[in-house]
């Protein structure tokens, strides 16, 4: 029996729709005018489509479907199973709940794939991405955010990475530095990090040195420009809110905000309304539990003093 489209995926339901039309990529991607990769992405959650693709997909596949129907090299079983799934497919509420679950969907991007693409290429997109934000606000618990880091610090951390060479590992960490220093010319778009004391003190293996020093002089000098702003948690702050992991908020001049967080083999972007939601409720309290960024300037000029 077929599962109600609320208890499944956007990626299942697309891949189930073609399935049914017995439609191949090639050819689907041709009826809605799109390439074949754009729809593999979608058909695997690496992107989302936008509505009006949606809405295409399932016309096509229920025509599609419907034509199947009139094929009398089908077995008896086939036949069935076929009026099944057209019947799911036609109900009223069907593309009422396909339209749902792509508003709720969100993109998920395997580190493997990252890794082979290559790290300094998605260095490259961040960077092209910068370009379309109006702010951006980061929160980091465990490692200085991107921007902040020196050539040496994020060289370390691309080396943590499975499998990425040397020369790899610097290429990516010449592209994050270049965003870093990208971020701090006039007309650059707003940015908001908030930071936890833990975060400056992490060691890599794959560092040379002492890397603490060199971080707190680059968070100073961030600090002090007009659209930047750092927050840092002390060590003792009571947290109301448990820290699982970081995140981006991205608010965009030409469309929807949207939240990245990365996992251990995964960057995940949420765009639904109510994931955006909780995350600014989140960023607001852990914004509101750091120094406020006055006391910070003052809290990272006396680390550096002292370190």
């Amino acid at each position: 029996m077929l599962a109600p489209v609320s208890q499944s995926s956007l990626s299942v339901e697309l891949r189930w729709l073609r399935a049914s039309a017995g439609l191949t990529g090639p050819v689907l991607a041709s009826d809605l005018g799109t390439s074949q990769s754009a729809l593999s992405r979608w058909e695997n959650e690496q992107r989302r489509p936008p509505a009006e693709k949606v809405i295409s997909w399932f016309r096509v596949c229920l025509e599609a479907t419907r034509a199947r129907l009139d094929d009398d090299t089908l077995t008896v079983r086939e036949h069935r199973l076929l009026e099944q799934a057209f019947a799911r497919m036609s109900a009223d509420d069907y593309l009422e709940g396909l339209l749902w679950l792509a508003a709720d969907a969100t993109e998920v991007v395997s580190n493997f794939v990252i890794t082979q693409r290559g790290l300094a290429q998605r260095q490259q997109e961040l960077m092209d991405l910068d370009r379309r934000v109006r702010r951006l606000r980061v929160f980091q618990p465990l490692m200085c955010p991107g921007p902040f880091q020196t050539l040496e610090y994020a060289r370390a951390v691309m080396l943590g990475y499975d499998a990425v060479t040397e020369a790899e590992a610097l290429a990516a960490a010449e592209r994050r530095f270049a965003r870093g220093e990208a971020m701090k010319l006039p007309g650059a778009a707003a940015y908001h990090a908030v930071i936890t004391e833990q975060a400056l003190d992490l060691r890599l293996a794959r560092a040379t040195g002492d890397l603490r020093q060199g971080l707190l002089s680059r968070l100073v000098e961030f600090a002090q420009l007009a659209h930047i702003t750092v927050q840092v948690i002390e060590r003792a702050a009571p947290y109301g809110h448990v820290p699982v992991n970081s995140f981006a908020f991205y608010e965009l001049v030409d469309g929807e905000p949207f939240a990245l967080t990365e996992t251990y083999n995964a960057q995940v972007s949420f765009t639904a309304p109510r994931d955006v939601e909780r995350y600014e409720e989140v960023w607001g309290q852990l914004a509101g539990m750091a120094l406020d960024p006055a006391t910070t300037r003052v809290w990272l000029e006396n680390e550096l003093r002292i370190s």
